[in-house]
C-alpha cells in the first residue's frame, strides 16, 4: 500500500508557487508530495537491503516468521474477503476491470497535440479550454451600452434561447484547426473565429477575433449602437495569473499551472476601443456572467440617457477584506473593449513552450492564416460529401457546411463524476471522476452528452474525421462499469450541472437508452475507418455491453424459448400521466401500453439488441476473438420469432405487448369543496370502452417501423408491403416534411401526456428516425423483390421533402431545430439543434452506410 502511494503522489503538503513583476498578481500553483515517495521508492526498497543479500536467521527467528507470515496471510485472506464484499457492494461505481479504451494520458498535449486546445466549452456563445481537468477557461462576453430597448443586464455568455437572437451557430469548424460562427443580434452581428497554430510541448496557440458589424438596415445611419466585447481568463482550480498593463490598458495576463507551464494572453490595441478591466476572485466557473454582471458599475455619460456599464478594476483588496483572508486568489481576469460599431478585436493565447513562433497570431498574420484553414475546409467539404456534383446550389452547400460546422463546434470536453442511483444504493452515490469528449445535442438546451444521440452523431462526424470519432467513441466505452452499465446523461462539472433540473440529474444504475452507438461503429466498419487496434479495445466491452442488456432488460419469457426485452423505468402506480413515459427508450412520451407491467415486452429494443447482437458478431470476426455469436444471432435476427413475438395478424403491424386499453384519457376530478384548488388531472377509464387487457399494442408510429428500420424484415415479405403502405398513407404516417412520429389517426396523436407536458413523440417529425427509414429504403430499392419500386418511390419523395422543409425552416428562421410540426414544418423544440438533425447532411450527400 505505501509502494502504491508513494508512486502515485498520495497525501502531502501543498507548496505555493507564484509572484511575478507586476503588482497584479495572485500565486498559486499547488504541488503534491507524498512524505513516502522517497522512502518506498524502488530506489529506497533497494538501499534498505544488505549489500550481501538478506541476514542469516535462527531457527527460532524462521519459525517466528513462518508463523507471522501464515497468520498474515489469513488476515490478508480476511481482508481480501471483506474487499470483495466491499467491492461488491460498490459495483454500480466500480469501473469495467479491462484495459480502458484510452490511457490515462490521451488527451495529453504530447500524445495528442491537435486536439488539446479547442471550442470545448459548446454551452457558452464562445469558449476554449484544454482537454484537461481544471483548464483554465478563456471566453467572450458581449453587452450593449446606452440602450434602453434593452433590459438592465442584456450581458451574453452562455447560450439561451431566452435571448431571441436571430441566428447564431458556426459557419465552419473543422473540429480540430479553426472556427468562424456568426451571432446575430437584431441591428448588428459579430463574426467570431479562432485559429490554432501548433508548436512546443503545450498544444500550441491560439488566437481569436470578434468582428462586429452593423445592419444597415436595422439602424438609422446616423444612429451608433455601441457594444462591450468581454474577453476572459478564469482559472478552474489551480494556477496563477498575474496582469500587465501598458499606458493604463491591460495589455497582457500571464498565467501559470502544471498542464500548461506559463503561458500568455495578450490583447492587440485598438486606437478606435475604449478599454476598462476586472481582477476579481470566482468561486465557481458557472459563476462567470454573474461575476462580471457583479463587478460593473454604472457610469453616467454626457449627453446619454441611459448609463454606460464598465467593469471596475482590481477588486482583490477588498474581497480579501470582506473574507478575512489575505490568500484569496485572482482568478478572474475579464477585459472590457467598448466601441460603435463596426470594430474588430482580438486575444492571442501563447505558450511559454512555443520558443520558435515567427510573431503573434493576429492581425495580418491570423488574416491570412484564417483564409488558409478555411479554404482547405470548402474544399474538403466537397470532397467529402459530393453536395456540389449532385447539383445542390451554393446556399444549399453553404447550409450543409453550417450543420457539419454546429455540429463539430457543439464538440466539448468534461470532466465529474455523475451522480447515480441503485437497488443497492438507493440514496445517490458518485460514480467515479472521468473525462468525456463528446458532442452535444443543442448548446442552448441540452449543452451536455446524451449517450444515444451520440451514435446518431457519429454518423455524420466519421464520415469528416474517423479519428474525432474514435476518439469520442472510446470515451464513452470508458464510461462503463463492471457490469456493463453505461449511464445514459452525462453531467459533468459545474457548467453543466447547472443547466440541469433535478430530477435529471441522479442517474439509474437499472435504466437503458437505445445502444445507437453501434450504428456508429457498424458504419465505420463498413467503410473501413474503425481500424483494427480500436475494434480490439472496443471488443471487451461492447460485448459486456451486450450481457448486460440481455440480462437487465429481459422481458417475460414467452414459450419454452421465446426471449423478450423490456425498457425499464416506466411508472406502474402513476395516475397522473396519460400513458406513462418511457424516457430510457429515448423516445419519452411515445405511446406504449396504457397500463405497464413486468409482463410487457418492447418492440424497439427487441430490434436494438438484434441489431447489436450483429455488431458484436462482425466486431469479433474483425480481430479474431474467437467468440463464436452464430447462435445468438440466428435467435435475434429470426423473423420467425420477430413475427410470433410482435407481429400482430389483426392489425397488420408491429406492436409492443402489454396491459393496453385504448379508452383511457385525463380527467380533472372534482374538488371536495368548492374554496379547495384545483386537483391535478388523472387518467380514468372511459365508461363503455373495454377494460385494459394483455394484448399486442394498437398504436401506430415509429416503435411500429423499427423491425423495418433495422432491416430485419425480409426484402419478399408481405409484412415489409403493410409497413410501406402505412408510410405512404396521408391519413397515417406521410406528411409532407416527413413521416410522423405516431400515426395521425391514433387516439393519443398530439395529446398532452399530463397538464403540463405537451405532445413530444405524438406527431412531430424526427429526423434521427426519418435518416433510419430512408437507410432502410435505400436498402430495400435495391434488393430484387415486389417491393423494390415503392421503397425507391418512397425514398425519393421522403428524401426530397425533408431536404426542402429543413433547408427552408433554417433560411427562415436561422436555425436548424429539434422537430417539425408535422402539418406545417415549421421547427419545433430546442434550437440550434444540430445533434442528430445534422443528419440531413448524410441524407444529402445519400450515405447510408
Amino acid at each position: 500500500l505505501l509502494l502504491n502511494r508513494g508512486m502515485t503522489g498520495g497525501l502531502g503538503a501543498r507548496k505555493r508557487t507564484g509572484g511575478g513583476t507586476s503588482s497584479h498578481s495572485s500565486g498559486g500553483a499547488n504541488v503534491s508530495h507524498s512524505p513516502y515517495q522517497d522512502r518506498t521508492s524502488p530506489k529506497a526498497l533497494m538501499r534498505c537491503r544488505s549489500a550481501g543479500g538478506a541476514p542469516r536467521r535462527s531457527l527460532k527467528s524462521n519459525l517466528f516468521f513462518l508463523l507471522i507470515t501464515v497468520a498474515a496471510a489469513f488476515s490478508g485472506y480476511g481482508y481480501f474477503t471483506y474487499l470483495q464484499g466491499k467491492q461488491s457492494r460498490n459495483r454500480p461505481v466500480t469501473p469495467f476491470p479491462g484495459p480502458p479504451v484510452h490511457p490515462l494520458n490521451w488527451t495529453h498535449p504530447e500524445v495528442n497535440p491537435d486536439r488539446f486546445w479547442g471550442s470545448y466549452r459548446p454551452g457558452v456563445y464562445f469558449g476554449m479550454r484544454h482537454r484537461l481537468p481544471q483548464s483554465p477557461a478563456f471566453g467572450m462576453m458581449w453587452l450593449v451600452q446606452f440602450d434602453n430597448r434593452r433590459s438592465a443586464d442584456n450581458t451574453r455568455h452562455t447560450c439561451d434561447q431566452g435571448h431571441h437572437l436571430p441566428k447564431y451557430g458556426w459557419v465552419e469548424h473543422d473540429g480540430s484547426n479553426f472556427g468562424v460562427q456568426e451571432i446575430r443580434e437584431r441591428d448588428f452581428s459579430l463574426n467570431v473565429s479562432f485559429v490554432k497554430r501548433p508548436g512546443g510541448m503545450h498544444g500550441g496557440d491560439w488566437s481569436a477575433r470578434v468582428d462586429v458589424q452593423k445592419f444597415a438596415a436595422a439602424v438609422p445611419h446616423d444612429a451608433d449602437v455601441v457594444v462591450s466585447i468581454i474577453f476572459y481568463a478564469a482559472l478552474d482550480g489551480e494556477g496563477s495569473m498575474e496582469t500587465f498593463f501598458d499606458s493604463g490598458r491591460l495589455s497582457r495576463v500571464r498565467g501559470h499551472n502544471s498542464h500548461l507551464g506559463y503561458w500568455d494572453l495578450t490583447f492587440p490595441a485598438n486606437p478606435a476601443v475604449k478599454y476598462n478591466f476586472l481582477e476579481a476572485y470566482l468561486p465557481s466557473l458557472h459563476l462567470l456572467k454573474e461575476a462580471v454582471v457583479h463587478y460593473s458599475s454604472p457610469v453616467r455619460v454626457h449627453k446619454q440617457t441611459a448609463h454606460f456599464i464598465a467593469l471596475s478594476g482590481s477588486n482583490m483588496n477588498q474581497i480579501r477584506q470582506k473574507t478575512d483572508n489575505l490568500s484569496t486568489p485572482m482568478n478572474l481576469v475579464a477585459l472590457q473593449a467598448t466601441a460603435a460599431v463596426p470594430f474588430t478585436v482580438e486575444m492571442a493565447f501563447e505558450s511559454a513552450s512555443f520558443y520558435d513562433r515567427d510573431r503573434t497570431l493576429s492581425s495580418a498574420q491570423y488574416s491570412s492564416a484564417l483564409h488558409k484553414h478555411s479554404t482547405n475546409f470548402h474544399r474538403r467539404f466537397e470532397e467529402v460529401f459530393q453536395l456540389r456534383a449532385k447539383g445542390f446550389s451554393d446556399d444549399k452547400v453553404r447550409f450543409a457546411e453550417s450543420v457539419l460546422s454546429n455540429l463539430l463546434g457543439g464538440v466539448g470536453y468534461f470532466y465529474g463524476a455523475s451522480a447515480v442511483r441503485s437497488e443497492e444504493y438507493p440514496d445517490p452515490i458518485a460514480y467515479w471522476y472521468t473525462p468525456l469528449y463528446t458532442a452535444v445535442p443543442s448548446r442552448s438546451f441540452f449543452p451536455r452528452g446524451f449517450l444515444w444521440d451520440e451514435g446518431f452523431h457519429q454518423l455524420v462526424i466519421s464520415r469528416w474525421d474517423p479519428e474525432i470519432s474514435r476518439d469520442i467513441i472510446g470515451h464513452w466505452f470508458d464510461l462503463m462499469n463492471v457490469d456493463g452499465w453505461i449511464p445514459r446523461e452525462q453531467i459533468l462539472g459545474s457548467e453543466a450541472l447547472v443547466r440541469v433540473p433535478p430530477e435529471f440529474i441522479v442517474q439509474q444504475t437499472s435504466a437503458a437508452n437505445p445502444p445507437a452507438l453501434l450504428l456508429a461503429v457498424d458504419s465505420m466498419l463498413e467503410a473501413g475507418t474503425l481500424t483494427k487496434p480500436f475494434a480490439a479495445k472496443i471488443y471487451p466491452r461492447v460485448k459486456q455491453w451486450f450481457i448486460w442488456y440481455n440480462s437487465t432488460q429481459a422481458g417475460p419469457t414467452i414459450g419454452t424459448d421465446g426471449i423478450s426485452f423490456r425498457w425499464r423505468g416506466r411508472n406502474e402506480s402513476s395516475v397522473l400521466e396519460l400513458n406513462p413515459k418511457t424516457l430510457t427508450s429515448g423516445l419519452d412520451d411515445y405511446p406504449r401500453a396504457s397500463h405497464p407491467s413486468d409482463k410487457e415486452y418492447h418492440l424497439d429494443l427487441w430490434c436494438w439488441i438484434s441489431f447489436g447482437s450483429q455488431v458484436l458478431h462482425k466486431l469479433s470476426r474483425l480481430i479474431d476473438s474467437g467468440d463464436d455469436y452464430t447462435q445468438w444471432v440466428d435467435k435475434l435476427t429470426s423473423f420467425d420469432r420477430l413475427n410470433s413475438l410482435h407481429w400482430s395478424d389483426k392489425l397488420q403491424r408491429y406492436a409492443d405487448y402489454g396491459l393496453n386499453s385504448d379508452g383511457v384519457r385525463l380527467v380533472r376530478p372534482r374538488k371536495a369543496h368548492p374554496e379547495h384548488p384545483d386537483r391535478q388531472l388523472e387518467r380514468v377509464l372511459v365508461r363503455g370502452k373495454p377494460p385494459p387487457e394483455y394484448q399486442l399494442v394498437s398504436h401506430l408510429g415509429y416503435v411500429s417501423l423499427f423491425p423495418f428500420f433495422m432491416k430485419l424484415v425480409p426484402p419478399d415479405a408481405h409484412q415489409l408491403g403493410k409497413i410501406l403502405a402505412d408510410i405512404e398513407d396521408t391519413d397515417s404516417l406521410w406528411s409532407p416534411y416527413g413521416i410522423r412520429s405516431l400515426s395521425k389517426s391514433d387516439p393519443l396523436y398530439m395529446t398532452r401526456n399530463t397538464e403540463h407536458d405537451p405532445p413530444y413523440w405524438r406527431g412531430q417529425v424526427w429526423v434521427n428516425m426519418n435518416y433510419l427509414a430512408l437507410r432502410a429504403l435505400h436498402f430495400y430499392s435495391r434488393k430484387p423483390g415486389p417491393h423494390s419500386q415503392t421503397a425507391a418511390r418512397i425514398y425519393t419523395n421522403l428524401r426530397n421533402n425533408l431536404i426542402h422543409n429543413i433547408f427552408t425552416q433554417y433560411t427562415m428562421s436561422g436555425y436548424v431545430w429539434e422537430n417539425y410540426n408535422d402539418k406545417t414544418g415549421e421547427g419545433q423544440g430546442s434550437h440550434p439543434f444540430t445533434g442528430w438533425t445534422s443528419l440531413i447532411l448524410l441524407i444529402m450527400s445519400e450515405d447510408f452506410k
